[in-house]
């Protein structure tokens, strides 16, 4: 079994820190953020408030977690936090979208059914 020495500790310490040095020097996700926005916007548009509350909520909040760590320069947690809040979006909006093509559907059957009796073609 080999043993860690000082020198192969030391050498860990150096690739642990140079890669949190890279953490702290990351871009701001600038293109994140605007992308999260823009996927709130259009979830918004899609009457995802209606439909999909939930998931809009949460894409809201963890946007403006997004936003705070963006401000703190925590590069890092901002992207993260934006990509989450843009997933959470679309999946607030593709739901809104479902719920309204279910009840738009439902008013179809309901407009057929009623037409059905009043020719009684009743099935």
């Amino acid at each position: 079994m080999a043993r860690l020495t000082f020198k192969h500790g030391g050498i860990a310490a150096l690739v642990l820190s140079a890669g949190l040095a890279g953490c702290s020097s990351m871009a701001p996700p600038t293109t994140e953020l605007a992308q999260a926005r823009s996927d709130v916007q259009n979830a918004q548009s899609e009457d995802a408030d209606e439909y999909a509350g939930l998931a809009l909520n949460e894409a809201q909040y963890k946007l403006k977690q997004a936003e705070k760590a963006m401000q703190e320069e925590n590069y890092l947690e901002a992207k993260r936090l934006a990509e989450k809040a843009a997933a959470d979006a679309r999946l607030a909006g593709i739901t809104a979208r479902k719920e309204r093509t279910k009840q738009a559907l439902k008013e179809v059957n309901d407009s057929l059914d009623t037409l059905r009796s009043e020719l009684g073609l009743e099935s």
